[in-house]
């Protein structure tokens, strides 16, 4: 049976036109992988010999043309990483061109409708945008973007992205245009496709994952005080029979605008889980298949079975007791061998990002009360652990041919990425702003560390500098700060009161709330500047212990 196959063409950076040879087809390739993903990755993975025919020419942004599936025609992908060569062969990376857009900011506007919404991303793009969006959807609903972002980011994968309000999955190189983005109701099809040992599939692998799985939720709501509200039962538990106990601390307070009663914050619990299938296992079978409409055999022929992203296919493997019917969530396509696995089953990351923006699971709790130390443990546990994608890549930034730095970000090339993580031998940052900063958050190498807020269990120190200190259990007024000369001071005193304590290292005073010192301690004496003094017990004439007369309390 006689495989369709096409050799990958190489590109100048700025070509548009991909119709030419390019600078050549990249015959050497040795593996050549394209993985596409529904709304998520879209990248190819090559690994070619530094001996091979265009290897010099392979840099950069420059772009590789390919096809990302059997029925496809070649798509651009741009190089974005070329590993460090290893027994003369490297590793190159490229993403679809559509991550272009990741470097392509767009300013604050608003729309009440998808349409609006997708022709906005072009209309206020602050810089030159080659792409244009299309869509089948009609939806109405308000989207806006708030601050300026760069266009991929608005598309998808943040909370009030397009994907977030209206919904719907992309399509890329829509209509053959590279440049041409469309917003689908829904990718792909079912036209009773079946993939069955012995016709069509060539390999099979079942993943069965209950790291998602929950069998209860621990439901509460949180008022404006503090005051947490929970059942008294405790625990919803989700239906059916599990060998293991795993419960979901489950915070409903963004449900209500006033406090729910018991029925109604179970109610909310019941329909989380439902919603969510919280209980169920995500389920997904890799298969390896051969697209016989690309043979020789059935190239032209009516039922050409192909099996494109978004199908929903039937799967029958009796030997693994494998029958069901399911979406093809991501492809992987190699157009060297023409090898095609497709993934079926559920988009894994739809409930793992629904967990992850909950809070983790139950842990100890004070009086029946989060204390603040665990909510933080809680809300970085859920941050950390539910992470989905970002870019790790290893640096050379003084081009020693070493890697000296590691880098996590939100896109795979520095001059693009907004948020980064960057670790190397001067310390360890978070930048919101790109690679080059600002570090608002940072731990250097001679033992600084900067921080806007810092939430401890336990901390000793030996001695601690501050600024200014609030808080809520604080209901007096305090203030600490550094006078004209550079002093720590400390001042206590109520709001409605109008006298002030003020402590200083060498002097104790008291103050009226129009800054004027009434009375002080200082070198061993008290002194009443305008206060009225009163005597209570009694008052004498003594010899004080240097030889003069003054005033003894009786």
């Amino acid at each position: 049976m006689s495989i369709l196959r096409q050799i990958p063409k190489l590109f100048y950076e700025t070509d548009t036109d991909f119709s030419s040879q390019g600078l050549g087809a990249l015959t050497d390739a040795i593996s050549c992988q394209v993985r596409e993903e529904l709304n998520g990755a879209y990248e190819l993975t090559m690994v070619y010999p530094i001996a091979g025919i265009h290897f010099d020419e392979i840099a950069s942004r420059s772009i590789i043309v390919a096809k990302p599936n059997p029925v496809s025609d070649p798509v651009p992908f741009r190089v974005y990483a070329i590993t460090k060569p290893m027994n003369g062969r490297c590793t190159i990376r490229a993403a679809h061109l559509s991550y272009d857009l990741d470097g392509i900011p767009v300013a604050p506007f608003s729309s009440a409708s998808v349409t609006g919404a997708l022709s906005g991303l072009t209309t206020y793009a602050a810089t030159a945008c080659p792409f244009s969006f299309t869509t089948d959807l009609a939806t109405s609903a308000d989207f806006s973007v708030p601050v300026p972002a760069s266009i991929r980011s608005r598309m998808g994968g943040t909370e009030g992205s397009i994907i977030d309000v209206y919904g719907g999955e992309w399509v890329y190189d829509y209509n053959g245009n590279p440049y041409s983005i469309k917003l689908a109701s829904a990718r792909g099809s079912n036209q009773g496709v079946t993939i069955r040992y012995g016709k069509n599939m060539t390999s099979l692998e079942q993943e069965e994952n209950i790291s998602a799985v929950y069998t209860g939720v621990y439901p509460y709501y949180t008022d404006i005080e503090g005051n947490v509200i929970t059942l008294p039962e405790q625990i919803v538990q989700v239906s059916g029979s599990f060998s293991f106990s795993r419960i979901l601390a489950l915070d409903l307070t963004a449900e209500f605008e006033t406090a729910p009663d018991e029925d109604q914050l179970r109610n909310a619990a019941n329909a989380y889980i439902t919603r969510n299938n919280i209980g169920v296992p995500t389920v997904a079978i890799r298969v390896g298949v051969i697209m016989l409409g690309t043979t020789d055999q059935y190239k032209g022929a009516a039922l050409r079975e192909d099996i494109e992203l978004g199908d929903t296919v039937e799967v029958y493997f009796n030997d693994l007791g494998i029958n069901t019917s399911a979406r093809c969530v991501a492809t992987i396509y190699d157009p060297l061998t023409a090898g095609y696995e497709v993934e079926i089953g559920s988009a894994r990351s739809t409930i793992a990002e629904t967990i992850a923006s909950m809070n983790g699971d139950v842990t100890t709790l004070v009086n029946g009360v989060t204390t603040p130390i665990t909510a933080a443990i809680h809300r970085a546990t859920d941050r950390i652990v539910g992470n989905l994608g970002g870019y790790v890549v290893l640096r050379d930034s003084d081009g020693d041919g070493d890697p000296d730095e590691l880098l996590v970000m939100d896109a795979p090339d520095v001059n693009t990425a907004t948020k980064v993580w960057r670790f190397n031998q001067q310390g360890l940052g978070y930048s919101s702003n790109g690679y080059n900063g600002t570090y608002g958050l940072a731990m250097t190498a001679d033992g600084e560390i900067v921080a806007d807020y810092i939430t401890a269990g336990h901390m000793q120190a030996d001695r601690i500098t501050m600024g200014a200190v609030s808080g809520d259990e604080l209901t007096d007024y305090f203030r600490v700060y550094l006078d004209a000369n550079s002093r720590a001071v400390v001042e206590l005193g109520a709001d409605e009161n109008n006298i002030v304590l003020r402590l200083q290292n060498d002097r104790i005073s008291f103050y009226d709330t129009q800054g004027t010192e009434l009375a002080y301690f200082s070198d061993n004496s008290f002194k009443i500047v305008t206060l009225q003094s009163f005597i209570l017990q009694g008052l004498k004439i003594a010899v004080l212990d240097n030889g003069a007369y003054g005033f003894m309390a009786v």
